[in-house]
């Protein structure tokens, strides 16, 4: 397994300043979960994965599903590791996951909502003028209903 000449500084068997100084919440001491030898615990066992099939993406996921912490902590301490080099190191650039974003949508025509009910192309409707954006939907006929507040909710509404 290579690593980057960037991280010479890494040793399986110490905690390097850099480590420290990036996971600080791992050696504050305020936690019982979270101390130095749980640290390198979780941190040598996610690069024995990776280590296990170098040439697949370990993703944050893959090592949440062995490590027994919190979700954002696994998140950090894989970027952290991937960083450096560390893990996924020289992932061939097909094999490694991408950010899925909007689509894009400018081959698609926008259709309308006629009254009728059925959907045009917004440039056939502007040109056959059977869409006029300005007028208002017809209202619906309402029954002519009193309404009557109440101070008390609790009262009668008819007087007694």
């Amino acid at each position: 397994v290579l690593l980057p000449s960037y991280a010479a500084w890494f040793r399986f068997e110490q905690i390097h300043a850099i480590e420290k100084r990036a996971m600080a919440e791992w050696f504050k001491g305020d936690g019982v979960s979270k101390n130095s030898k749980t640290y390198v615990e979780c941190r040598d066992l996610i690069i024995n994965l990776y280590r296990e099939n170098p040439r697949r993406y370990l993703t944050a996921t893959d090592c949440r599903r062995h490590l027994a912490v919190d979700v954002c902590t696994v998140i950090r301490l894989h970027g952290f590791l991937e960083h450096w080099g560390l893990i996924n190191y020289q992932i061939n650039t097909a094999d490694k996951p991408v950010m899925v974003g909007p689509s894009d949508t400018s081959g698609h025509p926008i259709l309308l909502a006629m009254p009728d009910g059925s959907l045009v192309p917004k440039e056939e409707a502007l040109r056959s003028n059977s869409y006029n954006a300005a007028a208002p939907p017809p209202a619906a006929s309402l029954p002519n209903v009193r309404l009557v507040g109440r101070a008390n909710v609790f009262a009668s509404a008819t007087p007694e």
